[in-house]
């Protein structure tokens, strides 16, 4: 039986932000009543809790700093009075408890214990039960619906298969709740087109966490300052090699899901127009696949005339998740790959060839990883999770997060892979022999 929902007061723009950006956000309970769930849940997980501390109005003019590296200060909030000793809760429900929802999972639980997190909960989780060691003190909802119909939950995050995606991308925002989905979302052009009318009141963000990568934003800021020159091409794969070893059926395997191109190749897609915006216009010149279910490789050209080169696979023996991106300038190159997230390999003209290691914290003074750990220790993949997480909040808020993906660039993802699928499915012109 789903548990009864939460009830709370529904107050819009008592942040002082559009009410629109705040559907059904309403005060958390006392502190007395939030201290023991959160010490239970706390212990579950082997963490130790602390009730939020308040949120202190700041004076008009006093600005802020950004809670996560890479953002600007932002204007201080300003809360009622009547608000100023209760915090507001931003409840989450996470919807899928597989193995990318564990993730997703762990990220909302650490940025709740952040000092500006303090007031994002995990409220409920909907899926199939695990086992016991994965059990949740959490409510959990055998029906998703429920989960999205239930007034705590203010921000519904989607981690299920992915053939559900647009489905229950679709009904988070008829409901009026703000959302983030894993990829892909849909691939017919008016599912898309749906999905984007649907989204304009609400908060929206895709789980392209390798935009998160310390090397991704210093590459991003050396191509947007111009020191590559003029970018002529862009070459990326990502490689797995877990279809080689798969146990049993798997709905990634047996037809049903989006294959390659919706699980791995959309992450390039992305990450190419994120560094470098002309590809967000990129066409496919070729492309090739045998099943579209372990492996793909395709080419693009841009507007402007960058080449784009990419490649994916699931049966890639001795890469269990490797992604790598290279940036080719008339100026200098730069790559970097997912397992070193704060190092990219530089050269420039007049230097020595490629092969300049670069450490994103030594060279950016440690913008990136300033509310973090010192120099020399390198972030995770979980913690990209993280970042992720703190820019949706950011957007729920109404503030500003120029990392994560949006609703709109994950169509944009998904209608290049749907191109690319059918430039292999178009029969071959075969030249006339004169």
């Amino acid at each position: 039986m789903a548990p009864q929902p939460h009830h709370h007061a529904v107050q819009h723009g008592c942040l002082g932000l559009p009410a629109p950006l705040l559907p059904g956000l309403g005060p958390a309970p006392d502190d007395a009543d939030r201290r023991g769930p959160a010490l239970l849940r706390a212990a579950a997980h082997g963490l130790h809790a602390r009730p939020a501390p308040p949120v202190r109005p700041c004076r008009p003019g006093v600005r802020r700093p950004g809670r996560f590296p890479g953002r600007p200060p932002e204007d201080g909030l300003r809360l009622p009075a009547r608000q100023r000793s209760r915090r507001l809760m931003i409840g989450v429900g996470v919807i899928g408890t597989g193995g990318i929802g564990r993730s997703h999972l762990r990220a909302w639980r650490l940025l709740g214990a952040t000092p500006d997190g303090g007031d994002v909960h995990v409220v409920a989780v909907g899926g199939r039960p695990g086992p016991p060691a994965q059990s949740s003190p959490l409510p959990r909802y055998d029906n998703w619906h429920d989960l999205v119909d239930d007034p705590a939950v203010h921000v519904v995050d989607v981690c299920a298969p992915d053939t559900r995606h647009q489905e229950m991308a679709e009904y988070v925002l008829a409901a009026g709740k703000h959302l983030m989905c894993e990829k892909p979302l849909a691939f017919a052009p008016q599912d898309r087109a749906r999905l984007l009318a649907d989204a304009r009141r609400v908060a929206t963000g895709v789980c392209f966490v390798y935009r998160h990568l310390p090397a991704a934003a210093y590459a991003r800021m050396l191509i947007a300052d111009g020191r590559l020159g003029t970018v002529t091409e862009v070459r990326a794969h990502y490689l797995q090699q877990w279809a080689l070893d798969v146990p049993e059926p798997s709905w990634r395997m047996d037809g049903s899901g989006a294959g390659v191109l919706g699980d791995l190749g959309t992450h390039l897609a992305d990450l190419a127009a994120h560094l470098i915006p002309d590809f967000r216009d990129a066409h496919v010149t070729s492309a090739s696949s045998p099943d579209f279910a372990c492996r793909a490789t395709w080419t693009t050209n841009t507007p402007s005339g960058i080449h784009g080169v990419f490649d994916v696979s699931r049966t890639a023996r001795g890469y269990d998740n490797h992604l790598r991106l290279e940036v080719f300038g008339t100026q200098g190159t730069v790559s970097f790959t997912s397992l070193r997230p704060d190092e990219v390999t530089l050269s420039l003209a007049g230097a020595p060839a490629l092969g300049g290691l670069v450490k994103v914290d030594e060279m950016t003074n440690r913008a990136f990883l300033e509310q973090w750990w010192g120099p020399g220790s390198a972030l995770g993949w979980g913690d990209l999770f993280l970042h992720q997480a703190s820019d949706m909040i950011d957007l729920v808020r109404g503030r500003v997060a120029v990392t994560s993906a949006t609703l709109a660039d994950g169509c944009d993802a998904d209608a290049l892979t749907e191109a690319v699928r059918r430039t292999v499915h178009a029969p071959v012109q075969k030249a006339a022999i004169p």
